[in-house]
């Protein structure tokens, strides 16, 4: 369902100089998405320029996800210089919302654009709070390449209208937008005109008599620019400036890897194949909706086939013959698909659903953007149930997991919004870590407590959580997880509300590990003497391993308590150790 004031759909064509005070509603119930705009539903290599749409949007759906914003709900062309004052509404909290744009796909660009922090967003019974310019952003290689530059709040129409009109002449952004409606095929009329912007009753008035700037060439013009009907493309009509023929581009890059792109010019479908020099190629078709699918054929034997829908949804099946498993031998075998995007939402995370000749389970790596330390690899189990792979580790441009044949997994960025866990924090990929594979939880609903003690119990349970357990349950927070400890000989289950020291953290670690053999000695540190005798063998094997380091001063320190960043850390450190 496509809402728009301007038009629901709209493809290949340029929105400039309107000025809209609407307010839209729009209800599904059965399974219909709604893309929701000010101005325009949804638009696909298209520009909109110089636009000001004032009223609300109220939408209504059980769809997960559904697009609203003040512009456009799914924006997949490029936008500058527009204004929103709209209050957008999702009744159900299954909408991407942005004062601009809902959501920016692969192709989009987002330039300079202003949405107005008066007019309230809400998602569900959440208000967000600043308001935000675009709700999703997906990122792309073609087009675009779903960039967001510039996109800003405001309180004050006054304030805006000189930067509006110096706009017009930044010629950078004149080219930049040229360029792509070149790219994507748009024929232009003979004079598009940027209209000039003003303050009536302390409100912005946008020119729509002719007088402004050429998008063409920048010059100052007065002349009244024909407006053709905007065409309904949601009928399944044609746009009338297509072409009926095709066009082929041919390109090599440093790398010896051939691309040919054939654009349709009558149906805007664009067919993109590359060959790199080992023979890999990689097909792809891009429809003009947004929605693409992807095949890709490695000589290896290995092969794909992705699609990706208008929304970005992504979902990929891959096949790996027993030669390349076989070749990989026991090393991480990259999957054979695009670099999948990192979402935070388990609902519109990558989907992709792997084959083997074999039985066994093997190691893959699978191309991930924008990695960080809380992005896991998540199992589809044949119920229908989710289980994070505790044991995925980010590599430098992808994730890392053991999974079975015919399985099908998901990626998430699940990182968790500690307040008191800074970006600059020495232990911040470590908590990142630890709570992305829900080993560690919160203190509180923003809080991790980095620097608080780690008591037993709490060890018990983050590790019984690693081991697959709920670690939940039982007369007390901790009784599930001490009970675990006992019975796999982990701990004796004394002291749950302890304060954890070193050498006990090591030690529990130890036997959780299978009590390994170990060489290394620990005659170099100066306290190596306070060390208890039943924690020397876990101490050196904690060391020897990487997992725990001595402190200043050539210090192991094995009685100082271990708070919960240093944990998190160590617990980092052994999963890493243990999947390398």
């Amino acid at each position: 369902m496509y809402i728009g004031a301007v038009s629901g759909r709209l493809e290949k064509s340029v929105v400039n100089n309107c000025s809209v005070n609407v307010n839209l509603a729009a209800s599904s119930q059965s399974g219909s998405r709604i893309y929701a705009g000010g101005l325009l539903g949804i638009f696909a290599r298209s520009a909109v320029i110089s636009n000001i749409a004032k009223g609300s949007i109220e939408v209504s759906s059980t769809v997960n996800k559904t697009a609203s914003g003040g512009v456009t709900g799914f924006h997949s062309g490029v936008s500058f210089n527009n204004v929103t004052d709209m209050e957008i509404h999702s009744v159900k909290s299954t909408t991407d919302i942005g004062g601009v744009a809902g959501r920016n796909t692969g192709i989009g660009l987002l330039l300079p654009g202003y949405y107005s922090d008066r007019s309230a967003q809400k998602n569900g019974d959440v208000t967000l709070s600043p308001n935000v310019g675009v709700g999703v952003v997906i990122t792309g290689t073609e087009g675009g390449c779903g960039a967001v530059e510039g996109l800003t709040s405001y309180q004050s129409d006054s304030d805006l209208v000189a930067t509006l009109n110096e706009n017009l002449t930044d010629s950078a952004i004149r080219e930049r937008i040229l360029q792509l409606l070149e790219l994507w095929n748009v024929e232009l009329p003979e004079s598009i005109t940027m209209g000039k912007w003003s303050v009536s009753s302390s409100s912005l008035v946008l020119d729509q008599t002719g007088s402004g700037v050429s998008l063409l060439n920048g010059d100052l013009i007065t002349v009244e620019v024909p407006q053709d009907p905007t065409p309904d493309y949601s009928t399944g009509g044609s746009h009338n400036n297509s072409k009926s023929t095709s066009k082929t581009e041919t390109s090599t890059d440093k790398n010896g890897t051939v691309t040919a792109k054939t654009t349709d010019e009558k149906t805007g479908i664009v067919t993109t194949v590359s060959t790199k020099v080992n023979g890999d190629k990689t097909t792809r078709i891009d429809q003009p909706d947004g929605s693409a699918s992807i095949a890709m054929e490695n000589k290896n034997g290995t092969s794909s086939k992705t699609e990706i829908t208008s929304s970005g949804q992504v979902t990929s099946a891959v096949t790996l013959n027993q030669n390349a498993v076989s070749a990989a031998a026991g090393s991480a075998l990259t999957l054979p698909v695009p670099t999948m995007p990192i979402v935070t939402d388990r609902d519109t995370a990558p989907r992709i659903t792997v084959n083997t000749a074999g039985k066994t389970a093997i190691v893959v790596k699978i191309p991930v953007e924008r990695i960080t330390s809380s992005t896991v690899v998540i199992l589809v189990n044949q119920d229908g149930s989710e289980t994070i792979l505790k044991d995925s580790v980010p590599d430098t441009d992808g994730v890392v997991a053991l999974i079975p044949s015919g399985a099908t997994i998901k990626i998430i960025n699940n990182s968790r919004n500690f307040e008191d866990v800074s970006a600059s924090a020495w232990y911040h990929e470590a908590v990142g870590f630890a709570s992305g594979r829900e080993i560690l939880s919160g203190t509180g609903t923003s809080s991790f407590s980095p620097n608080a003690p780690m008591t037993r119990g709490m060890l018990w349970t983050a590790l019984s959580r690693y081991d697959g357990q709920t670690g939940t349950g039982g007369e007390t927070w901790y009784s599930s997880a001490q009970r675990w400890a006992s019975e796999n000989d982990v701990s004796d289950g004394s002291h749950p509300e302890g304060n954890i020291t070193r050498e006990q953290l090591a030690s529990i670690l130890y036997r959780y590990a299978g009590s390994p053999s170990v060489q290394k000695s620990l005659d170099g540190y100066k306290d190596a003497d306070q060390i208890s005798s039943w924690a020397d063998t876990a101490l050196q094997w904690a060391v020897e391993t990487g997992i725990l380091n001595g402190r200043d001063g050539g210090l192991l320190d094995p009685q100082a308590q271990a708070n919960r960043a240093e944990v998190a850390t160590i617990l980092m450190r052994y999963i890493k150790d243990k999947n390398h």
